[in-house]
């Protein structure tokens, strides 16, 4: 059963997406799965019902983001993302290029040596 703080958590998210990016359908909260939950940090796979493309979104919630507890919203997969929090990060758009072997396997290094501290990456 979800409780209130989740259901809160992804209506923002739902709000802030508002359609999935290639086949442009409205999402629904429950296209939010959260798939960890810490103090303050959640992290949510968003699934497309009709075309099933994802999208990664970490959210600081509380005292982590100075600011409200709304916090903000981070998609860790499109740099096309019309989140707010996006714009002020510092991200930069890079051009879509395939991915290559040597992306997966940098990416296989980052997430093994990775100790789970989201707000130390998202600071640095």
């Amino acid at each position: 059963m979800m409780d209130k703080s989740e259901h809160q958590i992804r209506k923002i998210v739902v709000e802030r997406m508002d359609r999935c990016s290639v086949c442009h359908r409205s999402f629904m909260e429950d296209d939010v799965e959260v798939v960890s939950r810490k103090e303050d940090i959640w992290m949510m796979v968003v699934q497309c019902k009709d075309c099933h493309a994802r999208s990664f979104v970490a959210a600081l919630v509380g005292e982590a983001t100075g600011t409200s507890p709304m916090g903000q919203l981070f998609d860790l997969a499109s740099s096309g993302s019309p989140f707010d929090a996006h714009a002020d990060a510092g991200f930069t758009e890079v051009e879509d290029e395939p991915v290559t072997v040597d992306d997966v396997l940098a990416m296989h290094d980052f997430l093994d040596a990775f100790d789970g501290d989201f707000r130390k990456l998202l600071r640095s």
